[in-house]
């Protein structure tokens, strides 16, 4: 399937957007076989991408890779890890493994392992790759705390060289000393904390540091590096319920005494949305992809800046049928790529949207990615750029199968060509 999409906008956004080419689509077919589901895609550092999803089967669950080149085909792929009857695992749509690629080439992923039985007492196993897939570390903690309680929600970023910034969300707080995570409202006795680390190629954990120690319970974080620093979004939770998106910088291995907020949204709810922001940075430039409730409906937004603060936000869509889900990535040259779960208006149902947003924060395209079968829950859609070209994946999760898709996104040559030729 190759649809060449020229995507439907209101006339002063396409004058706003004529130097950006129109997108071209193009479905290929994920390596993955079984009840496969939760991918996650990041560029590879060179012309192509690596794919990372789970798999469910009688025997538990695995963590699977493919090294895919710049046009979406396999170069290679295999296992990473697989669960056993003592180490059983935490497999959710929400809270699910990402992979990076360091500086050095090395490639850092991680599963959830239960501590116990309680529902959301689970570890980060980090596992690293120093030959693109081949072999696989033993695992290590990037949390120290000993407790039964949930760590979650991961941001991989490369520091320099071997080493890898960790950051997640930490629950040791809200449980008793020797306690157990037993409930996802974590029984009142202590707040969700925003921790990191930085964990270098022999295992050595170093710069740990709470970033924050009162944030949203289930929400995904995102982090980028922009410039010599590192900008992290997530989900606040103040004492009055406001759960609005903060952002924090990290320069010379230390973050910043105190978060900004990316907008004063002032969404007051009483339990975690489980809808994270997303992040992308581009030329000197981030931007923030957020969801956010004002009245009845829940509303995507985008916002730019960079370490200093952003900008005024805009929205991409509201309605009864908008559920985010957001994932963002650089496009071109200082433009990006925003991705969200949304209405199919017209046809009804869901679909995933696809929108390319200008440095200005200006919607310069905009289309249906593609529609959701009726009962079929997406997860969270996943999308990367590398060089030219961007991947957007997810899976097509019914009662009784799980498929991962993949789409490949290209500039429309044949719209380059036109724009050249102008006077």
């Amino acid at each position: 399937m190759r649809t060449s999409l020229l995507l439907l906008l209101t006339t002063p956004l396409m004058l706003a957007s004529a130097s950006v080419s129109a997108l071209q689509f193009s479905e290929r077919d994920a390596p993955a076989s079984g009840w496969a589901a939760h991918p996650s895609i990041t560029a590879d550092g060179k012309d192509g991408f690596v794919l990372n999803w789970q798999q469910k089967s009688a025997e538990g669950a695995s963590l699977h890779f493919a090294h895919l080149d710049r046009d979406g085909k396999a170069r290679s792929s295999g296992q990473i890890a697989a669960s056993t009857a003592e180490q059983t695992w935490f497999v959710n749509w929400a809270d699910f493994p990402s992979l990076v690629v360091l500086d050095n080439g090395d490639w850092v992923t991680y599963w959830l392992q239960k501590r116990s039985k309680a529902t959301y007492a689970y570890d980060i196993h980090l596992v690293r790759s120093s030959d693109q897939g081949a072999h696989w570390s033993e695992s290590l903690l990037p949390h120290q705390d000993g407790t039964a309680s949930e760590h979650g929600f991961v941001s991989l970023v490369p520091a320099g060289k071997d080493r890898v910034l960790a950051i997640w969300l930490d629950g040791r707080n809200t449980v008793a000393a020797g306690g157990d995570a037993g409930a996802h409202e974590h029984g009142g006795s202590g707040a969700m904390t925003l921790r990191s680390a930085v964990i270098d190629r022999a295992g050595r954990l170093s710069e740990a540091q709470e970033i924050d120690s009162r944030t949203c319970d289930c929400c995904s974080t995102d982090a980028a590096r922009l410039g010599d620093s590192t900008l992290l979004v997530y989900r606040d939770r103040g004492a009055d319920e406001i759960r609005d998106i903060n952002f924090q910088v990290r320069s010379k291995g230390r973050w910043n005494a105190e978060p900004g907020k990316v907008h004063d949204d002032q969404w007051k709810i009483a339990g975690c949305p489980v809808n994270g922001p997303a992040l992308a940075s581009n030329a000197g430039r981030a931007l923030v992809a957020w969801t956010t409730m004002q009245g009845e409906s829940l509303s995507v937004r985008t916002a730019v800046g960079d370490t200093q603060g952003f900008a005024a936000m805009q929205e991409l869509e509201a309605g009864d049928r908008t559920l985010g889900r957001v994932d963002a990535s650089a496009w071109g040259k200082q433009d990006f790529l925003v991705s969200w779960v949304g209405s199919n208006a017209g046809a009804g149902g869901n679909a995933i949207h696809l929108a390319v947003i200008d440095a200005g924060n200006k919607i310069a395209q905009r289309s249906v990615l593609h529609p959701l079968a009726a009962g079929s829950n997406p997860g969270m859609p996943r999308i990367a750029r590398s060089g030219d070209r961007a991947i957007a994946t997810w899976a097509e999760v019914s009662k009784d199968s799980a498929r991962l898709r993949m789409v490949l996104i290209e500039a429309d040559a044949a719209t380059d060509d036109r724009q050249a030729s102008k006077p």
